[in-house]
């Protein structure tokens, strides 16, 4: 269990996602009051915990079959996506340079109905497969109980989320514009480290795709 709540915490801090405090703090900004914040943070907690237990079960029940098909794929099938997705990486990061970080965007206010708070919190916990965090944290919990994937997706989200928490938090202890000028001064100074650090492993996997493809190629095996 302590192995397990150790991966889904690293996990959590890989998923690290300030867009859901952002967005509140806007609807903040308008008008919304607290029950909103309240209830736009718990319903994207129960979504992203619900949506990967789900996930994490159909996985459970796929996973045997999965494996005996990747050992039937051919050799030259995966060398051919390797090198594909190694050059595609790059392509990225060179876009990324060439297109530099981009302009600083803050929103304006914004009111919203609780519908609408309700609607965005659960498209954002289906958004949320597309970032490698989450989906490591689903396949963490793979073969685990679904009480322990509880424990670790809650876990995961506390970490992952850990801005919009705290402004749920401050916004029930009146502290909103406090933390929210904390919140905008720390993205302004972390935008180009950020940036700097994921367009280097973008270049880092793409390097390491490459060199498993060359490897597999000439000797039939993946890297370690």
């Amino acid at each position: 269990m302590a192995l397990y709540l150790s991966e889904m915490a690293a996990l959590g801090v890989v998923g690290f996602d300030p867009l859901g405090a952002i967005i509140m703090l806007t609807f903040i900004a308008g008008g919304a009051r607290f029950g909103h914040t309240l209830t736009f943070t718990a319903v994207n907690w129960i979504m992203i915990v619900v949506l990967g237990v789900a996930a994490g079960s159909a996985l459970d029940a796929v996973l045997g079959p999965l494996r005996h098909w990747l050992q039937s794929v051919p050799r030259w099938a995966w060398v051919t996506v390797e090198t594909a997705s190694a050059v595609g990486l790059l392509v990225w990061a060179i876009v990324r340079v060439r297109t530099g970080l981009g302009p600083d965007k803050q929103g304006g206010a914004r009111s919203a109905p609780l519908w609408m708070l309700v609607a965005i919190a659960v498209g954002l916990a289906v958004a949320a497969f597309a970032d490698p965090g989450y989906s490591g944290a689903v396949l963490a919990g793979s073969g685990h109980p679904a009480s322990w994937r509880v424990v670790g997706l809650t876990l995961w989200y506390l970490i992952a989320m850990s801005p919009l928490v705290l402004v749920c938090i401050a916004d029930g202890l009146g502290a909103t514009a406090r933390v929210s000028a904390w919140l905008h001064r720390w993205l302004s100074r972390s935008r180009r480290p950020v940036w700097i650090i994921t367009t280097a492993l973008i270049v880092v996997v793409a390097v390491l795709l490459a060199i498993d493809a060359l490897l597999l190629a000439a000797t039939g095996k993946f890297l370690p």
